[in-house]
């Protein structure tokens, strides 16, 4: 979109107008607001670099910008233990998704995750090590420090009390895999990308029997 807008045009001609015009473009294809933010991230660096090589005196104003705010559908209490029940189900019922089958892992996972507060996008990478139980008087959590996150942070997370026993069941579920370089989830899949997929899979095949994949106004989850 950047170079055919812009091609051919000096660094100098570029003002508040041509990037108002070049805004007006994207939106009227439904480009989303975060995209058109990131499309600005690179034309500043752009202008920038040609201020350095002394071909533009002054930088143009951007047009500003509304970012919506679209926060994540979460759970009822209702939902959450129809979710529970529905995972239960599949398990008895020897539930199988895409070659691989759904097991009492997947309740653990959920719960977990529940009680943790970790990304979902960490749980891939998850190892056994950087899972510590914490016990502070009559009360104990886990405290998890992922070496590597979606954010390029590793600030560790503290859990809620259930997830010390959530963390001991899939330690003794996944009994052979214990060791501290084991992942925690699902640690016989070796491709960790097949692993995530394979919890998105089955969480997906759970949402849908359990009639949870939209919400009330419609919006999936």
């Amino acid at each position: 979109d950047i170079l055919p807008f812009f091609k051919g045009m000096n660094v100098k001609d570029i003002t508040f107008q041509q990037l108002e015009k070049y805004t007006e473009g994207l939106q009227k294809r439904n480009v989303s607001s975060n995209t058109i933010k990131w499309h600005f991230v690179v034309l500043r660096k752009i202008l920038n670099h040609a201020a350095k090589m002394n071909l533009l005196t002054t930088q143009p104003i951007f047009p500003s910008i509304k970012v919506k705010d679209a926060p994540r559908e979460f759970f009822s209490k209702e939902e959450y233990e129809l979710l529970r029940k529905t995972i239960i189900q599949a398990v008895k019922d020897g539930m199988v998704v895409r070659g691989h089958k759904i097991t009492d892992e997947l309740r653990y996972l959920v719960t977990f995750s529940v009680n943790t507060f970790i990304r979902p996008s960490d749980l891939k990478s998850l190892l056994v090590r950087e899972c510590n139980v914490v016990t502070q008087g009559k009360h104990s959590y886990l405290r998890i420090t992922p070496k590597k996150t979606k954010t390029g942070r590793n600030n560790p997370y503290i859990s809620m009390p259930a997830a010390v026993h959530i963390f001991e069941d899939l330690l003794k579920f996944n009994k052979d895999y214990g060791k501290p370089e084991d992942y925690l989830f699902l640690p016989a899949i070796k491709n960790r990308a097949l692993a995530l997929q394979t919890m998105q899979r089955q969480f997906d095949w759970v949402l849908r029997k359990a009639n949870l994949k939209e919400s009330n106004s419609g919006i999936k989850k």
